[in-house]
């Protein structure tokens, strides 16, 4: 026999659909009428390779780092008009950065295997939030009064440093919510970003400025953070990869305003890149002295361990300003922040209307390896990630 608690939940079904539906329509009857930008398609194959292919053509020579870096940030000034993605730049000074590599490499007695290993991301642009220290770029976090005062990075954030020392060219740092504390990357220092699959809709937050320029070849990979899906809500709504490794293993030094004495924190640095091949390497960068605590390179994978397949959210990218009246919905990610356990969001194709979407990929506390692995295997089934110049 049914009680009042069955009545109750379909009760609050029926609204949740009302709801719903009311939402869906005063919205779409807002933005549909609006045109969508159109991004332009890339005039180089290789700014759509994955870091680490990028990384050994350039070892190999077969491309040099000033080739590759004058072409990305050739493509981030022809795309950030409409993605409003970049907030500071070095596109000068990275030049200089990769004659220097190709330099490197034309002089070093160290083999390609050494390079390798020793700098997997070496001569490969690459960019970080602005919320993330890095020397001498804005360092605001959205907020007016840090504008005013001109803040800039004093020295590099822990992760920044780690990648660059292992090769990485940092180009440019990217848009965040105020203080990274909303689900949308949009603040009054430097505007809205917008959505490189349809400029109608959000990025999410508070990596949105990442994610939209990577989907859109503007990076070759990019440093997320996430304390509530940061990494992993932006990376489904543009529809490439993003990790939330376990908690405690990456530095927070130099996020935000984090000196990294924290004994324990739901924040977590993480990769985000267009391909999954880049996710173990980078990962493994990202987490310095703590990669012993993973199994990175474990021959037998997957083993007797388990993973949950989650849903990456309830629908794809909101419309600006729709997170207003759905603001719950960021516990799709953040329960995983609360647990400190990894998660990898996986694009998985489009929707009926071509935005992303995708699934979230979890692992018990250091099975990060099993998030990652997954990943690269609904990768070749399905197709990864999709161009928004093909897509659209």
């Amino acid at each position: 026999m049914a009680t009042w608690i069955d009545y109750l939940i379909v009760f609050l079904r029926i609204v949740r659909f009302c709801v719903d539906y009311v939402v869906d329509l005063i919205f779409s009857l807002i933005y549909d009428r609006r045109p969508k930008a159109v991004i332009p398609p890339i005039d180089k194959p290789f700014l759509a390779y994955s870091g680490t292919k990028l990384a050994k053509l350039i070892r190999t020579k077969q491309l040099t780092s000033e080739e590759v870096t004058r072409a990305f940030a050739e493509r981030c000034r022809q795309i950030n008009s409409i993605l409003n993605a970049i907030v500071d730049e070095r596109f000068d000074d990275a030049i200089q950065d990769a004659k220097k590599v190709d330099e490197f490499l034309a002089t070093t007695d160290m083999s390609e295997s050494e390079l390798a290993a020793s700098k997997p991301f070496l001569g490969v642009p690459f960019t970080s939030k602005e919320s993330t220290e890095a020397e001498g770029m804005s360092f605001t976090f959205g907020i007016i009064s840090r504008k005013i005062q001109d803040m800039k990075g004093a020295v590099d954030s822990n992760v920044v440093n780690l990648l660059k020392q292992r090769g990485g060219i940092l180009i440019a740092v990217t848009n965040v919510p105020e203080l990274n504390l909303w689900c949308e990357t949009r603040n009054n220092v430097f505007g809205q970003t917008v959505n490189c699959y349809d400029s109608r809709r959000t990025t999410g937050g508070s990596s949105g400025g990442e994610a939209t320029l990577l989907a859109a070849c503007g990076s070759a990979i990019g440093i997320g953070t996430d304390v509530g899906g940061s990494t992993r809500m932006p990376a489904y709504y543009c529809g490439i990869y993003g990790h939330k490794p376990t908690a405690d293993l990456i530095s927070t030094k130099g996020l935000t305003f984090r000196a990294g004495n924290e004994t324990t924190t739901m924040v977590a640095a993480g990769p985000m890149s267009r391909h999954a091949e880049d996710l173990v390497p980078f990962l493994d960068v990202l987490v310095g002295e703590n990669r012993s605590k993973l199994k990175l390179n474990d021959a037998d994978l997957l083993g007797d361990d388990g993973v949950l397949l989650f849903p990456s959210g309830p629908r794809e990218a909101p419309y600006h300003y729709e997170s207003f009246l759905r603001p719950y919905n960021f516990a799709y990610w953040g329960i995983f922040n609360a647990l400190k356990i990894p998660a990898t969001n996986v694009p998985m194709g489009f929707s009926k209307n071509g935005l992303p979407i995708g699934l979230q990929v979890v692992a018990g506390p250091y099975n990060d390896h099993l998030c990652l692995a997954v990943a690269r295997e609904l990768e070749k089934e399905f197709g990864g990630w999709v161009p928004p110049f093909i897509s659209n």
